[in-house]
């Protein structure tokens, strides 16, 4: 009777904590959690909190989540457990390289994979092969923060993996797709892509069916996740660029991501880190990889490094910032027309994410963003200390996580920058 009475005590005293831990997710399983790209959780959490915490090195990864604990991987090649409530450090794990891939969580396993962008071989239009120092596969105990397995690749394995029925897929920068058990980190099988994937992730968008891209050849492959085997593969100019820098994103029937074409009269017969380049936007069907529609945005200058924005589908639009201009793009999923365009204070090459109509960003000027999915109205801007490259943000409950260029990790409640929200 005594244990009784204590038990409904404490559900009396704690029933908001309880609801709220009930709505985070436990496993993280993709590079933005689902395929629109679109990494906003636990909505009716009502988490509403404030904090700063400082990495070893710039952020150039999504950080993720599973309960109360948020995962986020630096340039530096440290690994943080903390807590999303608080931002307090729970563990840290130092690797031999930079990491730059999402964290992706499944029961006790958090898995990273390390790499740079450093090049080996490079022949512009054939060839590319990235990656000095170690390029492993990591497996992190998700409690204690100890390594439990480690998995050796060829090349750079900066871009993000997808977990497909407890089994972890990866496109490294030599063109090789391996399969490894997510929990202890045994071999499964490969498949050789031959495109190079460098910044890129492999997105689950149907079923067990996954999509990913790369550069020479220039080619967005769709392949079974349990198998390997190869459903499409679409082809791409071989003068084209930055597919191996773009995620490519879906709304579950076809799949949506960037590139970079070479203009009409460059004097070099490639696109390349300060070359001129084009900004295209691109629709695949998703059962045959038919292109749907292709979209020219902008003109530039090829930036070093991050060549690419990462995209985000939300009702039925196609949101991409640009690499080479300040600009936001608004795209209808089905006809390709672009819907509006936003002038921001830097170029946006970061994740977006959106919720009750908003889209949120960063931009390299250091301004988070809150604009108006439907029209781009600008409901919310807020300027803060550092400057946001590809760290993407994350919204859990009413608060937006994004790490920064300096390595600044910031949790800010949403209403603290958005003045008009309807």
């Amino acid at each position: 009777m005594k244990n009784f009475v204590f038990i409904a005590i404490a559900l009396a005293l704690f029933p908001a904590c309880s609801s709220a831990q009930s709505q985070l997710p436990r496993k993280w399983t993709a590079f933005r959690y689902n395929p629109e790209l679109n990494a906003a959780v636990a909505r009716r959490s009502g988490m509403n909190v404030r904090w700063t915490f400082r990495a070893d090195g710039g952020i150039s990864s999504s950080p993720t989540l599973s309960g109360d604990t948020l995962f986020v991987a630096s340039n530096g090649g440290a690994l943080y457990a903390l807590s999303v409530r608080t931002g307090k450090l729970l563990w840290k794990f130092k690797a031999r390289n930079a990491l730059m891939t999402a964290p992706l969580v499944t029961g006790r396993t958090v898995i990273v994979a390390e790499g740079n962008n450093y090049a080996t071989n490079f022949d512009p239009n054939n060839y590319l092969l990235l990656g000095t120092g170690s390029n492993r596969i990591l497996g992190i105990d998700a409690i204690t923060g100890a390594k439990r397995w480690e998995f050796s690749v060829p090349a750079s394995a900066m871009s993000t993996g997808a977990i497909v029925d407890g089994t972890y897929v990866h496109h490294d920068a030599s063109g090789m797709l391996f399969a490894i058990d997510a929990t202890t980190g045994e071999y499964r099988w490969r498949e050789y892509l031959q495109s190079s994937a460098t910044m890129g992730a492999a997105n689950r968008f149907r079923g067990d069916d996954v999509v990913t891209a790369g550069d020479y050849p220039d080619d967005v492959i769709a392949f079974d996740g349990k198998t390997g085997r190869i459903l499409w593969r679409k082809h791409f100019p071989n003068d084209s660029a930055a597919f191996d820098d773009c995620p490519v994103a879906s709304d579950g029937t076809d799949v949506y991501g960037m590139y970079l074409a070479r203009p009409a009269g460059s004097r070099f017969h490639f696109v390349g880190y300060t070359t001129p380049g084009i900004e295209h936007a691109y629709a695949l069907d998703g059962k045959t990889g038919r292109l749907l529609w292709d979209r020219s945005l902008v003109r530039g200058t090829v930036p070093i490094n991050n060549a690419a924005s990462i995209p985000l589908i939300y009702r039925g639009m196609l949101y991409v910032g640009s690499a080479m201009r300040r600009m936001v793009f608004a795209i209808d999923t089905r006809t390709g027309k672009i819907r509006w365009s936003l002038r921001a204070n830097g170029k946006v090459k970061g994740g977006k994410v959106a919720v009750d109509g908003v889209v949120y960003f960063g931009d390299t000027s250091g301004t988070l963003w809150a604009v108006e999915a439907a029209s781009g109205k600008v409901l919310g801007r807020k300027q803060m200390p550092d400057s946001f490259n590809v760290g993407s943000p994350i919204i859990v409950g009413r608060t937006l996580i994004i790490g920064s260029k300096k390595g600044y990790v910031y949790a800010l409640p949403l209403d603290s920058f958005v003045t008009k929200h309807r």
